[in-house]
């Protein structure tokens, strides 16, 4: 199902939270929540929110539940080193976002992929 153009302006996307996060060519993350008045299948989606800059430092984005070291849903980064961050999840006006960020490995660029 055809969910809208103009995604190619991303370079990373990942389920996250109450939606989706995407990344674009200038590092900006932005978040995408999930529509709750009036959803459809060609409108999943609210208008993005700037969650912001910086994020080029990564090559992997990946939402997943909490880790266990606080309560809130988390967002993993990695960089091309292979260090992993989790950013905490924090609600907002705009659901939930990553907000603070705390080094939980290393030596992960040895994987292609973090899902």
């Amino acid at each position: 199902m055809r969910v809208g153009g103009g995604w190619n302006t991303y370079t990373t996307i990942s389920g996250y939270a109450d939606g989706l996060v995407a990344r674009d060519k200038a590092g900006v993350l932005w978040k995408y929540n999930d529509r709750r008045v009036a959803p459809s299948a060609s409108k999943p989606f609210d208008a993005r929110a700037k969650v912001g800059g910086g994020w080029n430092v990564y090559n992997t984005l990946a939402g997943t539940e909490d880790l266990g070291r606080w309560n809130g849903l988390d967002l993993l980064a990695r960089t091309t080193d292979g260090e992993v961050y989790a950013y905490r999840g924090k609600p907002s006006g705009f659901g939930h976002v990553p907000t603070t960020r705390t080094k939980v490995g290393w030596n992960w660029d040895i994987y292609n992929a973090v899902i």
